[in-house]
């Protein structure tokens, strides 16, 4: 599963993200189209303003009809600033966080909403930083690009107007070397682009190296192992790349970025001698014509100079368009239907086939029944397909062949939302988050109404909220993320709280990976007990190594490298002296062995 990159055209990119405004951001494109219109009414109000004056002079006009026209310009670029300040800093950014707030969170749920398989792509984590951090800047940047490009329109109109009633030679020449001044920028900017697309690379990894430090996560074994002496190599490795990064192209960029500044610093005294030599090639030439040409010279070549540079920095715009792109793009290869899902009376696999990768496949011909009111385990040794089939049952990725059904219906034919809603999952690597109590066990949005049931959930795997850690009880805050005060759980207490989600819902079907893994024996007897006396009529499905927890289930499957090699009662299982056999037996002995 890839993530496929779209045909795109400056055009269209530009064409996207202005969609994209206008689905999130209603009325910000039109403001950005106004705010250009103004302003190149505005910024040319000088360049007119210059001719007339100097104009005027030379014919003597009475100086009152010239104090009247400067204080019309004046008053023109009173209203040019008010609105000016008034836009950017007040307009501009309401309609920013807007567009920031709405579109951050259409990322989100779009990486919610994408398949499984695309969390186990270095380049799905990549297109998705890049998008939550640039998507909304760029928006704005290409906004603010369109209104200034209106702007640079209607200047460059007015002022080559007025440029070439005064000296054709010098129209030619701004044109000329503005063309000139943008190629460089061009080829410049291109090469920072693969610096930077280097560099992203990198900075990735820099930044996974930073987080295992400050993480408390990684703290102890950081102390107690040399690996922190490996990670600070490895860092200091890509510190030394990412440096030889920049060097690299930094020298390369030295051809394009030396002639421009040498333009640049010599534009002045090229403009003064053109137009001395006009002046004499044309036997004349007054101090007002040369003072006006010389104005309109800078106006029109820095017009010229920003509209192409504008156009550069779309196209700049457009590759980094193309990632936001990818990404917003890519659909889930999922089938999903509509149907909701009833009463789950019966969950079954049918010759599951499944492969991560075309010449990877995990799972073989694998059928599995359970019906409501029954427990099955999934035994066997790491690697040997467990969990993947669960992720298989729970709809996370599609099968190469064969089928998954509840109810005797294909579960491509249900909603997502309403599988959700029936099926709750505690994986081996469950996570807690940096919310309450509450919040980590409903895993939504928690009221008053629905303290009871969060606190009977925590009774029923005995978690114990009387702890003095525990100040303010399921309203305390876990993890220290953004509370100094929060409670960092022990491994224990994290698979309790796991476990606690499943009894605050009335699921119907109940599905642990692991689920005693963190905790001693006397707890895990407890657990068991308690979740047999809580599953009531549903459906329960549990994979566990400790066979020892397997023994009251209704059915059991050992798996091995994607097969089922055998299933049965736990008493069957142990008459036919297989491969389950011979493991409880092992667990068996070694855990007497502990006891002496």
């Amino acid at each position: 599963m890839e993530m496929k990159k779209p045909k795109t055209t400056t055009i269209s990119n530009v064409q996207f993200l202005v969609n994209l405004t206008s689905k999130y951001a209603p009325g910000y494109f039109f403001l950005e189209v106004l705010n250009g219109v103004l302003l190149g009414i505005f910024t040319t109000v000088d360049v007119v303003f210059i001719k007339y004056f100097y104009e005027a002079l030379e014919r003597e006009k009475v100086y009152t009809e010239i104090v009247k026209i400067m204080f019309m310009v004046i008053l023109v670029m009173l209203i040019h600033q008010i609105w000016f300040q008034l836009y950017r800093n007040v307009i501009r950014p309401s309609c920013q966080q807007t567009l920031q707030a709405r579109l951050q969170c259409h990322l989100l749920e779009h990486a919610r909403n994408l398949d499984l398989a695309f969390y186990e792509k270095k380049d799905f984590y990549e297109k998705f930083i890049w998008a939550m951090n640039r998507s909304d800047g760029q928006i704005s940047g290409l906004l603010q690009m369109i209104s200034n490009t209106i702007t640079m329109i209607i200047s460059i109109l007015v002022t080559t107007v007025v440029m070439m009633s005064v000296s054709i030679t010098m129209t030619i020449f701004a044109v000329a070397t503005s063309f000139l001044t943008v190629f460089l920028q061009r080829m410049s900017t291109k090469n920072r682009y693969h610096q930077n697309v280097e560099v992203n690379k990198i900075d990735r990894r820099l930044g996974y190296y930073e987080r295992v430090f400050y993480a408390p996560d990684y703290a102890k074994e950081l102390r107690l192992s040399h690996v922190s002496d490996l990670l600070i190599s490895k860092y200091k490795v890509d510190l030394q790349n990412r440096r030889g990064i920049f060097e690299t192209y930094n020298f390369k960029g030295l051809k394009y970025d030396f002639p421009l500044v040498l333009t640049s610093r010599l534009m002045q005294p090229i403009v003064y001698l053109v137009l001395l030599l006009q002046g004499i090639t044309t036997g004349g030439g007054t101090i007002a014509g040369i003072a006006v040409a010389y104005s309109a010279f800078w106006n029109l070549r820095g017009r010229l100079q920003a509209i192409m540079d504008l156009s550069v920095r779309i196209a700049e715009m457009g590759l980094y368009t193309d990632i936001i792109r990818t990404f917003l793009e890519t659909k889930s290869d999922l089938n999903v239907g509509s149907k909701t899902i009833p009463r789950i009376e019966r969950v079954s696999s049918s010759h599951l086939d499944f492969g991560y990768t075309p010449t990877r496949k995990v799972l073989h011909d694998v059928t599995i029944s359970i019906q409501r009111g029954k427990k099955i385990a999934l035994v066997g040794y790491n690697g040997s397909g467990k969990t993947t089939f669960i992720k298989l049952l729970l709809h996370l990725y599609q099968p190469t062949s064969g089928s998954v059904q509840y109810n005797d219906v294909d579960v491509s034919e249900y909603d997502r939302e309403s599988l959700i809603s029936k099926t709750g999952i505690i994986f081996q690597d469950h996570q807690l988050y940096a919310l309450s109590l509450a919040e980590n066990i409903l895993c939504d949005m928690c009221s008053a109404h629905d303290h009871e049931k969060i606190k009977s959930a925590l009774w029923t795997v005995r978690f114990d909220l009387e702890d003095l850690h525990y100040k303010q009880g399921i309203e305390t805050q876990l993890t220290r993320e953004f509370d100094p005060n929060g409670v960092n759980v022990s491994g224990g207490e994290k698979q309790k709280i796991a476990i606690a989600r499943l009894f605050a819902h009335d699921y119907d079907l109940l599905v642990l990976d692991e689920p005693s893994s963190s905790l001693d024996p006397t707890a895990e007897y407890e657990l068991y007990r308690y979740l047999e006396e809580q599953a009531g009529d549903k459906a329960v499905i549990f994979i566990s190594h400790r066979l020892s927890t397997t023994k009251n289930a209704d059915y059991i499957y050992m798996f091995e490298e994607g097969h089922i090699i055998e299933k049965g009662t736990h008493k069957e299982l142990m008459n036919a002296d297989g491969k389950y056999a011979q493991m409880f037996r092992v667990q068996a002995e070694k855990y007497a062995i502990k006891r002496d």
